[in-house]
């Protein structure tokens, strides 16, 4: 979109461009979500990234059309992170696994003029809307009485972050849980996965995605 409103495809923007590199490790054989398997049914990974993103697209609103997204190019960005995984099998019944994501995004080359006219340098400034740290807990039960049913807990958990370009204004960090009840099996010669899952089921407030 044009951000005159004029119509059309805004041709003053650039292509965005990256170059990654990752380097990550897991222990064993192959393991559910693939991650290796080591000893006691225990599984595990870690990964370090990093992107050098040139000509970033940074989605922005024009005030006078609400509801619509415009794209600018941000000179450059980089973008570094750490991943770790692990998964256990506890017993037959019960499994947990365990997921944390750090993420230092950054500007390193971007000037913005704002609606009224301020011009405003943010080399360095973290990127809006990316939490600094995710946590994920997951523990699934399959009682042996309830021959194919089982039962989820999962918990997301994730910092505080921006929630825009040129304002300090921050989104509190939030925890929500969700609950999933299932049956696996088979009817004659047909296979069945029915569940229900219960989203954020202590309702709590919180700033799903900016």
């Amino acid at each position: 979109n044009r951000p005159d409103t004029a119509g059309g495809f805004n041709a003053n923007l650039e292509p965005q461009r990256a170059w990654s590199y990752e380097i990550g490790l897991r222990q064993g054989g192959e393991g559910r979500g693939g991650t290796g398997r080591d000893g006691e049914g225990v599984t595990w990974s870690v990964a370090v990234f990093r992107t050098d993103v040139r000509n970033l697209l940074v989605s922005f609103e024009v005030p006078g059309s609400p509801q619509r997204r415009f794209f600018r190019n941000a000179g450059r960005a980089r973008h570094i992170g750490l991943e770790l995984g692990a998964a256990a099998s506890l017993s037959e019944t019960f499994d947990a696994v365990l997921s944390w994501t750090f993420s230092n995004f950054a500007y390193r080359d971007y000037e913005v003029q704002s609606p009224g006219g301020a011009t405003y340098r943010l080399d360095g400034r973290a990127l809006p809307g990316i939490p600094e740290h995710w946590v994920r807990i997951l523990a699934r039960g399959r009682p042996r009485f309830a021959k194919g049913g089982w039962v989820e807990i999962e918990q997301a958990v994730s910092s505080g972050y921006l929630v825009d370009d040129t304002a300090s204004v921050r989104a509190e960090p939030w925890a929500a849980t969700h609950v999933r009840f299932g049956w696996d099996g088979r009817v004659g010669s047909t296979r069945f996965g029915p569940f229900v899952g219960l989203n954020n089921v202590f309702n709590h407030r919180y700033v799903g995605s900016v």
